[in-house]
């Protein structure tokens, strides 16, 4: 979505008297703008350099609890120099997209004295896991392991955020829900995208750049 398209929206929901409470509006701002943020990230995904990564990252991070993790990869081995430099500027943009997410995170938290910790907390234990999975992705360009080793050691760790993170994820939109978050909305979830925009992931982003299947 455009941004001009996002604003365009927000005044004709915030125009409409479905949505009468001034968290109700925070939320829907925050959901326009990481729609935005998401298309933006996504174009940065297709760009040519990025694109060395085919057939050997799963970009998506999108994985299942009971299917092998190297499934997507064609070829595996260490990469090549300029796989390394693509694997270098997609670590940069994918933090700076998790970064975007947790700001407007706590943004929305903010407007509630008893969201906003519950909030804090979540946005700590991501912000923990993409120290980890960042760190992955360094190792993996500095030739430490291979494109197999980096997309077992990634699921293991997606796994590990998915389960801490999402009950604290659950604690925090049951109380969005007991502040009037999601009054005339039609939302029942925090911010509709985030990191798990790209699949079926576990909660709403969950967990830094991953998104488990339970199957």
């Amino acid at each position: 979505m455009r941004p001009t398209i996002a604003v365009a929206a927000l005044l004709a929901l915030t125009a409409c008297a479905e949505v009468p409470s001034s968290r109700a509006y925070v939320l829907m701002s925050a959901n326009l703008d990481e729609k935005t943020q998401l298309v933006r990230y996504q174009a940065q995904l297709d760009d040519a350099d990025i694109a060395l990564l085919d057939g050997k990252i799963n970009v998506t991070e999108t994985y299942y609890r009971g299917a092998p993790p190297c499934t997507h990869i064609k070829s595996d081995g260490y990469p090549t120099p300029a796989e390394s430099a693509a694997l270098r500027r997609w670590a940069a943009l994918r933090a700076a997209y998790f970064e975007q997410f947790y700001a407007l995170e706590l943004r929305t938290g903010a407007a509630s004295e008893k969201v906003a910790p519950l909030t804090q907390r979540y946005v700590d234990a991501l912000r923990e896991d993409l120290q980890h999975s960042t760190a992955l992705i360094s190792g993996l360009a500095a030739g430490e392991m291979t494109y197999c080793e980096f997309a077992t050691r990634q699921k293991d760790a997606t796994i590990a955020s998915s389960d801490r993170a999402g009950p604290l994820h659950k604690e925090m939109i049951a109380a969005m829900a007991e502040e009037h978050y999601f009054d005339g909305t039609g939302l029942s979830g925090g911010i509709s995208d985030g990191p798990a925009s790209f699949g079926l992931g576990i909660g709403m982003g969950s967990s830094p750049g991953g998104h488990m299947h339970t199957k």
